[in-house]
């Protein structure tokens, strides 16, 4: 009998596929899962989603940070995000959960300048536009 994957794992495989899709069109584009930085110190810090690219020779780069939880994503996981980019160098952070955030986790993510999406938002994106 074939064994079938989990809900959550098809549901983030489609996300990374769209992402890949999107990409390809991008000059230059990269995207790798589960990618490691480094911080200056030499501490690694493994991201969800790398997105990579240049604009006019400038390299820029996009991390991505999913959750699956029961609930929406709270203020923790919000601060957790802040001090592990803290000493990375990423030009913008995006975090995307299944279920949404809280009141108080958007306000947070908007002041730190983290971009919030649902999974159905990022499956939908132009990931191409971002860079």
């Amino acid at each position: 009998m074939k064994q079938q994957m989990p809900k959550r794992s098809n549901d983030f495989q489609r996300l990374i596929k769209a992402i890949y899709s999107a990409m390809a069109n991008v000059d230059g584009g990269k995207v790798t899962e589960s990618a490691i930085l480094h911080e200056p110190n030499g501490t690694s810090r493994e991201v969800d989603i790398l997105l990579e690219s240049s604009v006019y020779d400038v390299p820029l780069i996009i991390a991505v940070e999913c959750r699956d939880r029961s609930r929406k994503s709270d203020i923790e996981w919000i601060d957790g995000l802040i001090g592990k980019y803290h000493n990375l160098s990423v030009h913008k952070i995006i975090a995307v959960s299944r279920l949404g955030f809280s009141a108080s986790s958007l306000e947070k993510a908007t002041s730190a300048n983290i971009d919030v999406r649902s999974l159905e938002q990022c499956e939908n994106a132009d990931w191409s536009g971002e860079f």
